[in-house]
């Protein structure tokens, strides 16, 4: 089972791909957000996107194990910031490590 942290980034000219969502997940969970979030401003960010025909990129991090996983997400919520905190660009509400 891999585990792995990953990026979604704003494919909008103008943004040029800012990070905007930082997770943690194995399988096909980073792609669990196109289809609708509990997030309403990762869902309304994407849905700009899409009105403009594109998709928002999404980075994966490999991680060691879960725990990895974690650090790795902790981390990049640190490094990129949160809007909600005035911080970053990140619409994260938390600052990740916690799970689902």
């Amino acid at each position: 089972m891999q585990y792995y942290a990953y990026v979604y980034r704003d494919t909008r000219p103008e943004k040029n791909n800012e990070p905007i969502y930082v997770g943690k997940g194995r399988d096909s969970r980073a792609h669990y957000h196109l289809t609708g979030s509990q997030n309403k401003y990762l869902n309304a960010k994407i849905a700009k996107m899409r009105a403009l025909g594109l998709e928002p990129d999404i980075e994966i991090i490999h991680a060691i194990d879960e725990q990895h996983a974690f650090f790795l997400e902790e981390c990049l919520i640190d490094i990129f910031g949160r809007q909600d905190l005035g911080t970053g660009s990140l619409v994260n509400h938390t600052n990740g490590g916690e799970g689902v």
